[in-house]
């Protein structure tokens, strides 16, 4: 077992179940928690949690344009990249 002396604040496990991380901080977080079980279960709990709220929620109208703008954002995207 690896014994970690620094770990992701809850803040940046929360934000990375939550996906609202970019590409590279993803990866570290991820290869963190995959040898730290005490992150592991952080973010397990983060991601029920979300998933319980999901189930919650009212389903939303999407409208008539939604994937076609969903496509334009995700072009712009790479398009920095």
């Amino acid at each position: 077992m690896t014994d970690f002396r620094h770990h992701p604040t809850l803040e940046t496990l929360a934000r990375y179940a939550a996906g609202h991380m970019c590409e590279a901080q993803s990866v570290v977080i991820a290869t963190h928690a995959v040898s730290c079980p005490d992150c592991r279960r952080e973010v397990q709990d983060f991601e029920a949690l979300g998933g319980a709220v999901l189930e919650q929620s009212a389903p939303a109208a999407m409208a008539d344009n939604a994937l076609e703008a969903f496509w334009a954002k995700a072009d712009a995207a790479d398009a920095v990249l």
